[in-house]
């Protein structure tokens, strides 16, 4: 079977934690972002601006669509726009916690901007028998 030329979408395990990882400041600020070692994290590097990213949690569904806007960086290292400001993460009213390996690059938090195109809150997810497409890219992001 000829799988076709690839489309350039990803699709993105958002793995959301209480304690750590929150898809309110994602949808918020416009990223997604993982931890936990190379493993997890090394994938990012595969998003580029304008690449097309479909973000999925796990055993709750599909959350939202968005463009990547910027490369991979450490969380530590992020800076957002807050209320017409330049704003680094870290002073973001964040209710996830992204900051507790910033000085151990392995097992840091490193964050990817998203434009949402659409997104929805976690009780609104699409549950949905997915496939992927033969030309769609999974990236293994999550933790």
């Amino acid at each position: 079977m000829n799988k076709g030329p690839w489309n350039g979408e990803y699709y993105v395990s958002f793995g959301e934690d209480e304690g750590q990882r929150r898809w309110d400041d994602a949808r918020k600020y416009g990223f997604i972002s993982a931890s936990g070692g190379p493993w997890y994290t090394k994938t990012l590097n595969l998003l580029s601006p304008g690449d097309r990213v479909w973000v999925n949690i796990p055993h709750t569904g599909y959350v939202g669509v968005g463009v990547v806007t910027d490369t991979v960086l450490q969380a530590k290292d992020a800076v957002f726009d807050h209320e017409n400001t330049q704003t680094p993460m870290k002073e973001l009213p964040l209710h996830g916690k992204y900051f507790y390996s910033e000085d151990d690059p392995e097992n840091a938090e490193y964050v990817v901007k998203v434009q949402w195109l659409k997104t929805v809150a976690t009780s609104k997810a699409v549950k949905e028998k997915f496939r992927l497409p033969s030309n769609g890219r999974k990236v293994g992001i999550h933790s």
